[in-house]
């Protein structure tokens, strides 16, 4: 027997809504908040839209990547929109930004405005929800307090697909395949003989590609924050760094970041604040990642990894007349064939001046730049696999002759400046709120 019990210390709980707070008993929109406790601030995510994950209902969110650098995942409120970008509108601190851009650790709260009435303040933006988050802040009169988080971890495949690696087998489905088409084999039975009972594991080698071009990669991150403030005061400082490999060979994520935030109470009448967070983001990687796993999903496991001299191998299926019976998709080639380096350098910077005309009329002014700086350099270069007998070879679709190098350079710079006039008050126990506002914004 199940009973429930009414919780009212939920309905006076304060959540951040459009332009300002409200208690939960007064919404009356869709509004749901994750409060960053001790048990989220322990799970190892490398990007803050992954906080979300099982935390909100109505919030769908999906990783569909783990490269590093690029693992953010998608978030949608409420399904699908139909039109345009279905990304909910993301706002830090009252300012429009993007997870990409925050450290983890830095949030103290995020409230998810899910439906039309909760959201319609901001407009357009906010037709697929809004996302709000909250960066830490210390407390008046608060002694400072130094806090130090770090974890080391190992990544490696979760799942994998059951490939048959034994290069005889794979032969002898081959030739069946090829008699049931009204061909004829493609492998001869001496061959087949060779790879069954091997006496090389260079020349006659049974590959399992899989556990070849997968690695164990390392994962740190570390994390350095002082909150605190004194009588007029409140101030958080912080400081990031998290370095984490690929398991793809030749791919890494480097990122460092910063976060200080103030306020200031100049009187009873008038109160100014600051946020700035700087975060550089390095990203490396194969000059064509996706060929990497293009070549993987068609490598036979006839294909040496290496030769026994250290070069890249090649296919061993050769016939009499030194001909490769099969192509050659050795995706550590790939994994080795050229460089994409990103960096991207992000900064947002607000301050505000708030004025209590009395405790019901407030006035809030804010102004905001956000930008962010991103240097792509790539190249790629012919690099060759080997057969035993030092054949040499390229990978499947490759064109030597397409050598390419590039640098591209893209920026963004978003300023915003907006007010807002709130009137709150209670009337014989009626609560009354009033908002006035407006925005100027330059992209």
């Amino acid at each position: 027997h199940i009973t429930l019990k009414e919780d009212s210390k939920a309905l006076d709980e304060v959540v951040v809504v459009g332009y300002g707070t409200q208690k939960k008993v007064n919404l009356t929109g869709s509004v749901s908040s994750v409060k960053f406790d001790e048990a989220l601030e322990n799970r190892p995510i490398t990007n803050a839209s992954q906080a979300l994950s099982g935390k909100i209902s109505g919030v769908w969110v999906s990783q569909n990547s783990g490269k590093p650098g690029s693992d953010g995942a998608q978030l949608r409120v409420r399904g699908w929109g139909t039109l345009n970008d279905t990304n909910p509108l993301v706002l830090i601190d009252g300012v429009e930004g993007d997870f990409n851009q925050i450290n983890p650790n830095d949030i103290e709260s995020i409230s998810v405005l899910k439906d039309a009435a909760s959201a319609a303040i901001y407009g357009s933006k906010a037709a697929n929800g809004v996302v709000m988050i909250t960066t830490k802040m210390g407390t008046k009169d608060e002694k400072n307090q130094v806090n130090f988080s770090s974890y080391f971890g190992v990544q490696s495949l979760g799942r994998r697909v059951n490939l048959i690696n034994n290069s005889a087998e794979v032969m002898d489905v081959f030739n069946v395949a090829k008699v049931n088409g009204g061909s004829s084999i493609l492998f001869p039975e001496n061959m087949i003989n060779n790879f069954r009972n091997p006496t090389d594991p260079f020349k006659y080698p049974s590959t399992d590609w899989y556990k070849t071009l997968f690695r164990s990669a390392l994962i740190h991150e570390h994390n350095l924050s002082i909150r605190g403030g004194t009588k007029k005061t409140s101030s958080f400082l912080s400081f990031n760094y998290l370095n984490q490999e690929g398991i793809v060979p030749n791919t890494n994520s480097e990122r460092y970041g910063v976060r200080g935030n103030i306020e200031f109470d100049v009187n009873e009448w008038l109160k100014v604040g600051s946020r700035l967070n700087y975060m550089r983001r390095t990203n490396n990687e194969p000059y064509d990642l996706g060929r990497v796993f293009g070549m993987l999903q068609g490598v036979s496991p006839f294909t040496a990894p290496y030769t026994s001299s250290g070069r890249f191998g090649s296919v061993q299926a050769i016939d009499e007349n030194g001909v490769l019976l099969y192509d050659n998709r050795n995706p550590l080639i790939d994994a080795a064939k050229g460089k994409s380096a990103n960096t991207t350098d992000m900064m947002a910077l607000n301050v505000f001046a708030q004025i209590n005309f009395t405790k019901d009329l407030i006035l809030k002014t804010t102004f905001s730049s956000n930008g962010d700086w991103a240097l792509t350099d790539a190249y790629n270069e012919n690099i060759y696999g080997y057969t035993d007998t030092g054949v040499e070879t390229i990978t499947k679709n490759f064109n030597r002759e397409g050598l390419d190098m590039s640098r591209t350079q893209m920026s963004s710079l978003r300023n915003n400046f907006y007010a807002t006039l709130n009137y709150a008050k209670s009337f014989n126990q009626q609560d009354v709120a009033l908002t006035a506002g407006t925005q100027l914004e330059s992209y």
